[in-house]
Protein backbone atom coordinates (compact mmCIF):
# COMPACT_ATOMS: atom_id res chain seq x y z
CA UNK A 1 0.00 0.00 0.00
CA UNK A 2 2.92 2.36 0.65
CA UNK A 3 3.77 2.67 -3.05
CA UNK A 4 0.14 3.35 -4.02
CA UNK A 5 -0.18 6.01 -1.31
CA UNK A 6 3.07 7.68 -2.36
CA UNK A 7 1.97 7.68 -6.03
CA UNK A 8 -1.31 9.33 -5.05
CA UNK A 9 0.45 11.92 -2.88
CA UNK A 10 2.86 12.69 -5.72
CA UNK A 11 -0.03 13.20 -8.15
CA UNK A 12 -1.59 15.59 -5.62
CA UNK A 13 1.69 17.49 -5.31
CA UNK A 14 2.18 16.39 -1.69
CA UNK A 15 5.23 14.18 -2.25
CA UNK A 16 8.30 14.05 -4.47
CA UNK A 17 9.40 11.35 -6.88
CA UNK A 18 11.91 10.23 -4.23
CA UNK A 19 9.28 9.76 -1.51
CA UNK A 20 9.89 12.98 0.40
CA UNK A 21 6.63 14.04 2.00
CA UNK A 22 5.50 16.46 4.70
CA UNK A 23 2.72 14.13 5.84
CA UNK A 24 3.54 11.98 8.89
CA UNK A 25 3.42 8.28 8.06
CA UNK A 26 3.86 5.21 10.19
CA UNK A 27 4.64 2.38 7.78
CA UNK A 28 4.23 -1.13 9.15
CA UNK A 29 6.73 -3.74 8.01
CA UNK A 30 5.23 -6.33 10.33
CA UNK A 31 1.53 -6.27 11.14
CA UNK A 32 1.46 -8.88 13.89
CA UNK A 33 1.88 -8.17 16.62
CA UNK A 34 1.38 -4.43 16.39
CA UNK A 35 3.63 -2.53 18.81
CA UNK A 36 1.31 -0.53 21.07
CA UNK A 37 3.93 1.99 22.21
CA UNK A 38 4.90 2.87 18.62
CA UNK A 39 1.28 3.45 17.60
CA UNK A 40 0.48 5.48 20.71
CA UNK A 41 3.59 7.62 20.18
CA UNK A 42 2.69 8.15 16.51
CA UNK A 43 -0.87 9.22 17.39
CA UNK A 44 0.27 11.84 19.93
CA UNK A 45 -0.67 15.39 18.94
CA UNK A 46 -2.75 14.20 15.99
CA UNK A 47 -6.47 14.84 15.60
CA UNK A 48 -6.93 11.83 13.35
CA UNK A 49 -5.05 9.19 11.41
CA UNK A 50 -5.95 7.43 8.17
CA UNK A 51 -5.25 3.71 7.90
CA UNK A 52 -4.57 2.13 4.49
CA UNK A 53 -4.69 -1.64 4.38
CA UNK A 54 -5.40 -4.28 1.77
CA UNK A 55 -8.18 -6.82 1.99
CA UNK A 56 -11.30 -7.09 4.07
CA UNK A 57 -12.25 -6.93 6.89
CA UNK A 58 -10.27 -4.05 8.36
CA UNK A 59 -8.24 -6.06 10.88
CA UNK A 60 -5.37 -3.61 11.23
CA UNK A 61 -7.67 -0.59 11.48
CA UNK A 62 -9.76 -2.29 14.19
CA UNK A 63 -6.65 -3.30 16.13
CA UNK A 64 -5.17 0.22 15.93
CA UNK A 65 -8.48 1.72 17.05
CA UNK A 66 -8.57 -0.67 20.04
CA UNK A 67 -4.97 0.08 21.04
CA UNK A 68 -5.52 3.85 20.93
CA UNK A 69 -8.85 3.63 22.75
CA UNK A 70 -7.31 1.50 25.52
CA UNK A 71 -4.51 4.08 25.86
CA UNK A 72 -7.02 6.92 26.12
CA UNK A 73 -5.75 8.61 22.96
CA UNK A 74 -8.10 11.22 21.54
CA UNK A 75 -7.05 10.53 17.98
CA UNK A 76 -9.78 9.51 15.55
CA UNK A 77 -9.02 6.53 13.32
CA UNK A 78 -10.35 6.56 9.75
CA UNK A 79 -10.12 3.74 7.28
CA UNK A 80 -12.47 1.53 5.33
CA UNK A 81 -15.66 3.00 6.70
CA UNK A 82 -18.28 4.37 4.36
CA UNK A 83 -17.35 7.74 2.96
CA UNK A 84 -19.56 10.65 3.95
CA UNK A 85 -20.80 12.46 0.86
CA UNK A 86 -22.83 15.63 1.12
CA UNK A 87 -26.35 15.39 -0.22
CA UNK A 88 -26.81 16.94 -3.67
Amino acid sequence: MYNAVMRALKRLGLATLHGDCDISMHVLNVIYPLVDDQLIDFAKNKDSILVFEEGHPAYIEQNIRAILHKAGARCAVQGKGRSQRPES
